[in-house]
């Protein structure tokens, strides 16, 4: 029986070891996604929820994802910053940067980033546009 007792106690030190192990394994990988990704992982999981609910995101996926996301709002906020006259980046500045950056990765954004037209812009428009067909 105190065999039994050995080997039972024997079993619980490898079962906390390896809890223990686990844990170890685990307390750098967090420490490494936050050391890598600065945006919130949680939102950006509940992002990809709500525009792909039927899939299922691993972790390293998530870390990939939310990087790629980091790095483009970085791109944009540097190329806006360049494309601002002073201090201050408006939306005009980052539409331009979007317009004018030949990369493709920031190309596709192009249809994200219309270049803004005011009230009385779209008024002429349509005026024009109804007297167009008015004459036909």
């Amino acid at each position: 029986m105190e065999e039994e007792r050995h080997t039972s106690s024997e079993e619980r030190q490898q079962q906390e070891s390896g809890e223990s192990l686990e844990a170890k394994i685990k307390k750098p990988r967090i420490s490494y996604i936050r050391d890598v990704c600065d945006l919130p992982q949680t939102k950006m999981r509940a992002l990809l929820k709500a525009a792909f609910p039927e899939f299922i995101i691993e972790e390293d996926a998530l870390i990939a994802l939310t990087k790629a996301a980091e790095l483009i709002v970085q791109d944009l906020a540097t190329g806006g910053t360049n494309q601002s006259k002073n201090n201050l980046v408006k939306y005009e500045d980052v539409a331009d940067f979007v317009r004018n950056d030949r990369r493709r990765a920031i190309a596709v954004l192009r249809d994200i980033f219309p270049p803004r037209k005011t009230f009385a812009d779209i008024k002429k428009v349509v005026l024009n546009v109804k007297d167009d067909e008015d004459d036909d």
